[in-house]
């Protein structure tokens, strides 16, 4: 027997309250988090476990390739016979190599997506980071092409003095312009001079007229260069800036003077970051040094110091470094290279 249970007017149907809505919204936003951290966990261990893997298979192929040639292979490529050397999809290698030091040494960093490790000829396990010198979690390192760019006076001919002024250099000073640069090359007026240009000059950027040129900074059309230095006078002007010019390297000026917008130089004895981006217009080599360019009258021993010269390949200043900076390397002789690591 049936029995139909007739609605009556005071029945209700009972839904959820918002209080319980919001309980539930929060639960499954906890849930949701827990499993977005613990998929990320898992990716990241599974990056470790293939750059590391990588690395251990790298190592291992170099070890025998020195072993049969009696040197390290010069770049990835050429390990293993020709064949270069294996790795994931979506690893990277960057590879250093020094087969004249005794013993010889190599270090090789992997990198996966932001993950990056590296292992050499004197470390055998794979460490987080990256050598020397390498780019490191994804970021590509940054070559400073000045030579000497902390004006030591290691390398005295790369910095000269506009219009044969006495050119000295100061060492350990307490009071260069940034952390880690303790040098700079002072310009000194030797005579009563009234007029622009008076300056400091990297070799190669002067006004000469006839070759040779260099270094040569080389730069291709639409190719961006961020040039940027310090300096600081003992006098107030109007018109610091840096002047940038394209040559071909072979007595030939591309392109007019370039000078960058002037920077009011109120403030006598205070360090200053001059920087230009320049793209440049023509393929040739790039030359640049900074000045004061305005026409005040430059006392007898009137000083301008310049150091933290930096030429690079991008779109923006890096903060300053050189070989000497933490995890940077000379890209040859100390003060008197280029130098090459991941940005400051």
């Amino acid at each position: 027997m049936f029995v139909v249970k007739h609605m009556t007017p005071h029945s209700k149907f009972r839904g959820f309250t918002i209080v319980e809505l919001l309980i539930v919204v929060v639960v499954i936003a906890i849930l949701a988090a827990i499993t977005i951290v613990a998929y990320t966990g898992i990716q990241q261990r599974a990056r470790v476990a293939t750059v590391s893997s990588d690395l251990e298979s790298a190592a291992k192929q170099l070890a025998m390739d020195q072993v049969t040639t009696n040197a390290y292979p010069a770049t990835v490529a050429l390990a293993n016979s020709g064949a270069g050397l294996k790795a994931s999809p979506g690893t990277t290698y960057q590879y250093a190599v020094n087969n004249t030091s005794s013993p010889q040494t190599f270090c090789i960093t992997a990198t996966n997506d932001t993950t990056s490790y590296f292992i050499s000829s004197t470390n055998n396990v794979p460490t987080t980071g990256a050598c020397a010198g390498h780019g490191v979690g994804g970021v590509v390192a940054v070559t400073n092409l000045v030579v000497n760019p902390a004006a030591t006076s290691t390398n005295t001919s790369e910095w000269l003095a506009r219009y044969s002024m006495p050119l000295s250099w100061v060492s350990s000073a307490s009071d260069g312009p940034t952390p880690g640069i303790s040098t700079y090359a002072r310009f000194t007026s030797n005579s009563t001079l009234t007029g622009g240009g008076r300056g400091v000059d990297h070799r190669g950027n002067l006004d000469l007229g006839s070759a040779p040129f260099a270094p040569c900074w080389p730069i291709t059309v639409g190719e961006k260069v961020t040039i940027s230095i310090y300096v600081r006078s003992s006098q107030a002007n109007t018109g610091a800036g840096l002047r940038v010019r394209a040559h071909d390297g072979a007595g030939n000026w591309l392109t007019n003077s370039i000078l960058a917008t002037p920077i009011n130089y109120s403030t006598p004895n205070q360090w200053i970051r001059l920087t230009y981006i320049y793209t440049p217009t023509v393929t040739g080599c790039l030359y640049a040094s900074t000045r004061f360019d305005q026409n005040v009258t430059w006392a007898i021993g009137a000083t301008i110091d310049a150091t933290g010269f930096m030429l690079t390949k991008t779109d923006s200043a890096p903060n300053y470094a050189d070989g000497s900076s933490s995890n940077w390397v000379w890209d040859g002789a100390a003060n008197n290279s280029t130098s090459t690591g991941p940005p400051l």
